[in-house]
């Protein structure tokens, strides 16, 4: 799949996630936990914790190199998109200028919001309060000065996905791919300045969900259109489907079931739904329709509660450039002779634009959770695709709307 690229602008060594949006050129954005946002789990924020990783910045003029290989400090996500950080950067060696040694930690508090330049997604960095991320010591014949303000902005890449730790990866080549784009568009360039000096940063810092919910998947989300038009960008004004845009999908290949105490094969299967609405972070809506037939081994498949409750999904480009389809199937009963066995699953796949686009899940096997049903029943099921005489993973055609292209 062709993926935005997608920079996480940030200065030394700073998984700093902030809150406030810097500029007209900022993209909706929002934190989602395991496919909910923070507002639907009834969270104001989410606390953060830092991982130690090595990190370095480089500062031209002096030769001057610190890298540092922890990383102190917390932070939150915010609900709506922002989020805050106050590290501390600690375990830190300075070489290359005899003059200058970095006397202690490294205070580095941010702020970020999502951007975007040329088609590409960003993350851009900015000092939580005031001008500056904090101040360095360097020693008393530090040709900077004895302390220096560290200030500016970088950019860096943002992992994305539905994972359990988020890692940023920095380099000069990350920051100058996106000060070409902010200058064609007369946009300031980002730069990171230890006191007068213009610096660089290279390394990378993870982070996972340190609050209420440690432990648990999460993503940031950014906003996302289902688009008429393909091509390389976001999608133009007055190109994207509305509202209430009919959804349907046919698997390609065959579904396979494991039960436990038997398999099922079912060699057609096609869901059906609607947007909720036409812009979204995510892009929401709700299946009406789940089917799939003639199943082998005398089993058959159905979907008591979709009728009165139908199943939520949505699409979503993530701050990663990942295209997402996700959907929550609450029941999936399966009755094969007397016995019974009712599961739930989620169902989350990487939209490949086209038409028709596809998605596909990205595991081997999607593992369905046993609600209730026959002793024998697996726990917990799994559902795979079948092709070709062989077990992958599910796939699904869009058959409306075509052409269909998930873009911000």
């Amino acid at each position: 799949m062709s993926r935005i690229r997608v920079i996480l602008a940030t200065c030394f060594a700073a998984l700093v996630f902030a809150g406030t949006i810097a500029s007209s050129q900022a993209i909706a954005s929002e934190w989602v936990i395991r496919g909910e946002t923070l507002s639907e789990l009834a969270l104001k924020e989410e606390g953060l914790s830092l991982l130690h990783e090595p990190f370095t910045v480089s500062l031209s003029g002096i030769s001057l190199t610190i890298e540092c290989k922890e990383n102190k400090g917390g932070g939150k996500i915010i609900a709506g998109g922002a989020a805050e950080l106050k590290s501390v950067f600690a375990a830190c060696k300075s070489s290359g200028s005899p003059g200058c040694k970095l006397s202690g930690s490294a205070p580095f508090n941010a702020k970020l919001a999502l951007m975007e330049a040329g088609g590409n997604l960003f993350v851009e960095l900015l000092p939580l309060t005031g001008t500056s991320f904090g101040t360095w010591i360097l020693g008393e014949e530090c040709s900077l000065g004895e302390e220096v303000l560290v200030k500016g902005a970088l950019a860096g890449q943002f992992s994305g996905g539905f994972e359990k730790t988020h890692t940023l990866k920095f380099s000069e080549e990350f920051t100058n791919t996106i000060n070409k784009e902010l200058e064609k568009e007369s946009r300031p360039a980002l730069a990171l300045k230890v006191g007068s000096k213009t610096a660089t940063a290279s390394g990378k810092i993870g982070a996972q969900l340190g609050g209420a919910e440690s432990g648990k998947d999460w993503d940031l989300l950014a906003n996302s259109k289902l688009c008429k038009v393909g091509g390389p960008g976001n999608c133009p004004p007055g190109e994207h489907y509305g509202a209430f845009t009919q959804i349907k999908t046919n698997i390609e290949g065959e579904a396979l079931f494991e039960l436990g105490f038997t398999q099922t094969l079912c060699s057609e299967s096609w869901l059906e739904g609607e947007t909720d609405v036409a812009i979204g972070d995510p892009l929401t809506g709700t299946l009406n329709t789940t089917v799939f037939t003639n199943c082998t081994n005398g089993c058959v498949v159905s979907f008591p509660l979709i009728v009165t409750s139908p199943y939520p999904f949505f699409f979503v480009v993530d701050a990663n450039g990942m295209r997402i389809f996700r959907a929550r199937i609450d029941e999936l009963l399966f009755t094969c002779g007397a016995r019974t066995c009712s599961y739930s699953m989620v169902l989350v796949g990487e939209v490949t634009n086209g038409g028709p686009a596809t998605f596909a899940t990205a595991n081997l096997a999607t593992v369905m959770t046993k609600l209730a049903g026959s002793p024998e029943c697996a726990v917990p099921g799994s559902w795979q695709g079948f092709a070709g005489g062989v077990a992958g993973p599910i796939k699904y055609k869009f058959t409306a709307p075509s052409p269909l292209h998930l873009k911000t």
